[in-house]
């Protein structure tokens, strides 16, 4: 192996030990397009930053965002004896650590309704109140359970984040949410999202709904050609319209639900979005985690577009019967699912994503049937042990080495 192809292998191993998995302190290796690149390309590439360099980056010229999954509220998780904030304990300073960190809210919220839990969800405020105290700022509202107490149900919704946006708009983490629209067929609802010299745009959209009824009044885009066309048209206008430096779509997308393949029609709809305006594409709905690409931009070399196919639950009442004899059961993977921060940084003006941290989390139910978020790595594991889990212990550590095969690629275009 000659010189040039050493240094080749030495720089991609860099770059996929920073963007690899990172569930539990090892790393993976990430498939690549193009390896054939000039080595010049790739010496401009190598600039992404590690971890230690990160703790030296400017405030304002970078930006840590945190994206989730789905925040369900089935009946395990809303009659369980703990008190609910215990659900966020262990991932807390994870999320609070972004400057904005997203979240798909898949459910109504009224208090003037009782709580309700699959088919036809409704959370009290409690429950958000914790996911914005845990530390998620940022809320896409459309989904398809948006509508599943109707338009008293979509308007309760509404007012709720209304209200959480107006107390906390002049402190350090003012609340954020798009996909509810106040009056029937209005135009397509956004947020700016400000942070220091950062503007963000954020729109959420929903590709489904369980009730086509009050669909007017949410961000509903027909999963059809025709559809997408005027969206794709519809989202390059709000763009130009607002000029920012991040541009971030959610997509509850019309994809089959606990399957982890992604659907190519669906995959080429986001690339779309990014040739459109959008810079991320944070998709969800099948309450399974897929991989995620980040795409290097042709022209700077540096990595500055990206799309979540989906990251699974955060929190749901899924896993009410976990397979220990057989955790590779398909149903098991709802009980899995990934935060993934993401630095982005601005070098004179231009915008670049440098680290991408994936965290395996799981629902872990415990002797007194709560459901608990846990950060799903080797001290986890440890701990069920020397408490004598084992049946646990062992049922983690397999789904573990399951999620592990989830991962990101880097896409040179």
């Amino acid at each position: 192996m000659n010189k040039a192809m050493k240094k080749i292998k030495l720089i991609f191993s860099s770059i996929a030990v920073i963007l690899s998995l990172s569930a539990c302190k090892t790393t993976q290796s990430i498939s690549y397009q193009k390896e054939n690149l000039p080595i010049e390309e790739l010496e401009k590439h190598s600039e992404i930053k590690t971890n230690e360099q990160l703790e030296n980056i400017k405030k304002d010229d970078s930006l840590l965002l945190v994206f989730a999954g789905d925040i369900m509220a089935h009946e395990e998780n809303f009659t369980m004896k703990a008190d609910m904030e215990n659900i966020w304990k262990d991932i807390k300073d994870e999320i609070k650590a972004g400057d904005f960190s997203f979240a798909n809210l898949e459910a109504p919220v009224s208090d003037s309704l009782p709580w309700k839990t699959y088919p036809t969800f409704n959370m009290k405020t409690i429950y958000p109140d914790l996911a914005i105290e845990a530390g998620f700022n940022v809320f896409s509202l459309s989904n398809n359970h948006t509508g599943d107490q109707g338009l008293t149900g979509i308007k309760s919704t509404y007012n709720y984040f209304e209200k959480k946006e107006k107390e906390s708009q002049n402190t350090e983490r003012p609340v954020y949410s798009a996909g509810i629209k106040t009056t029937a067929n209005a135009e397509l609802t956004y947020k700016i999202l400000k942070k220091n010299d950062w503007t963000i745009l954020f729109v959420a959209i929903t590709e489904l709904m369980n009730s086509y009824k009050n669909a007017a009044y949410v961000d509903y885009i027909k999963p059809d050609a025709e559809a997408r066309k005027q969206f794709l048209a519809q989202i390059e206008k709000l763009r130009k319209e607002n000029p920012c430096d991040l541009f971030i779509i959610s997509v509850h997308c019309a994809e089959a639900e606990y399957i982890r393949s992604v659907n190519k029609t669906q995959k080429d709809f986001y690339y779309a979005l990014l040739e459109h305006g959008a810079d991320i594409v944070w998709a969800n709905h099948p309450h399974v985690a897929k991989d995620w690409d980040v795409i290097v931009n042709p022209e700077s070399h540096k990595p500055d577009k990206m799309i979540m196919y989906a990251l699974g639950n955060t929190i749901s009442g899924q896993r009410r019967d976990p397979q220990f004899k057989k955790p590779d059961t398909a149903r098991d993977y709802t009980g899995d699912g990934y935060i993934i921060q993401v630095r982005v940084e601005k070098e004179s003006g231009q915008k670049q994503i440098t680290w991408v941290n994936p965290i395996l989390i799981t629902t872990y139910i415990d002797s007194d049937k709560n459901y608990l978020i846990r950060k799903l790595d080797d001290v986890f594991l440890n701990t069920l042990r020397k408490e004598g889990d084992e049946k646990w212990a062992s049922y983690l550590e397999e789904r573990k080495n399951l999620m592990e095969s989830t991962r990101g690629k880097l896409i040179w275009q």
